[in-house]
């Protein structure tokens, strides 16, 4: 008895000092305060604030992106707005940025607010340079003139947004096939990339960058070959209508539609599991002799992917093999 009775005490012991610890820990823990009318958090004498216009957390267009990584919890607050409250993480970087969600009950994954130490967000709302991020795939010369560009007011030869939208609809390409993105890693912020996005004329296959801006302006092809940006173009082929090598297709145009073809279903029977289609398709811009801005018509194909032969598209559905003569004429054969 006396033996279980010691064993009962030592286990009511061990949970009043656990009880105790616990309490001591929430102690030490600092009180945040809120500077409501600046939007502002301030956890130890630090003041941060955060920019959902700049900074997204995962997936976002934002300039930078960051991927959250929570580890403690340092501080508590009062809600903003409630009567919650408002617990603050860190993350290892040194404090230079803070984590923060409520304490109330949620559905579904906790969702966290990210705070930035008021220097290093103004430090993210100036210039990109060489002594913030970096790029593993390109010289110190090529990531210089990179940035140069991405920070480049230059309106000559450039597009907007919406011109690109047009010109993609125009073409009927789908907004995935024309546009690659670039995470520049924040050099000493774990997590933290700088996030540039390049588009592919969906006309000639020409690669923009997308400028600090918005602005699409032209960008060397050596960066994006360097960076191993390729879009998903099928092969374009442009000529004006009245190109001697057309003529052989444009002859056969009429007999081939009175052939049996082959349902755009079928024809994917013939790929394998590892082949994708659109790495055979191709496109033959027509434009009248005197103007090049837009073609007046646009043939679309794919080329078999066992037999390299060219089909074309027509109005019915159907792919028709091209004949031989014409898809030499072309330079259509794989």
């Amino acid at each position: 008895m006396k033996k279980r009775t010691i064993n009962i005490f030592s286990i009511l012991l061990v949970f009043l000092l656990l009880l105790v610890g616990c309490r001591d820990s929430g102690q030490e823990q600092p009180l945040g305060e809120w500077d409501r009318e600046a939007g502002i958090l301030i956890v130890d004498g630090v003041r941060y604030r955060k920019d959902e216009a700049l900074v997204s957390i995962g997936d976002g267009l934002h300039r930078w992106r960051y991927e959250q990584s929570v580890t403690e919890q340092i501080a508590s607050t009062g809600e903003r707005g409630g009567q919650e409250t408002y617990l603050v993480f860190a993350d290892g970087t040194e404090r230079r940025l803070l984590y923060g969600r409520g304490d109330g009950f949620s559905f579904g994954p906790l969702s966290y607010e990210v705070w930035f130490r008021e220097d290093l967000l103004d430090e993210l709302s100036g210039p990109l340079t060489e002594e913030k991020v970096s790029c593993g795939t390109l010289t110190d010369a090529q990531l210089t003139q990179l940035l140069a560009l991405y920070e480049s007011t230059e309106q000559k030869d450039s597009l907007s947004y919406e011109d690109a939208q047009a010109e993609a609809r125009a073409m009927e390409l789908e907004s995935h096939r024309l546009w690659r993105w670039l995470e520049l890693p924040h050099r000493e912020i774990p997590g933290l990339s700088a996030h540039i996005s390049f588009y592919f004329s969906a006309r000639t296959g020409a690669p923009y960058l997308r400028c600090l801006d918005g602005a699409l302006r032209p960008c060397p092809t050596e960066l994006t070959d360097a960076l191993a940006l390729l879009p998903s173009l099928p092969q374009i082929l442009s000529v004006t209508e009245d190109d001697p090598r057309l003529k052989p297709l444009l002859d056969t145009l009429y007999p081939m539609s009175r052939t049996e073809g082959l349902s755009w279903d079928e024809f994917l029977h013939t790929f394998s599991a590892d082949q994708s289609p659109e790495a055979l398709e191709f496109r033959i811009d027509l434009y009248r002799p005197e103007e090049d801005s837009w073609p007046v018509q646009v043939l679309r194909g794919c080329c078999h992917p066992q037999t390299g032969t060219p089909y074309l598209l027509f109005q019915d559905g159907q792919l028709r093999p091209v004949p031989q003569n014409a898809a030499d004429s072309l330079g259509l054969s794989k």
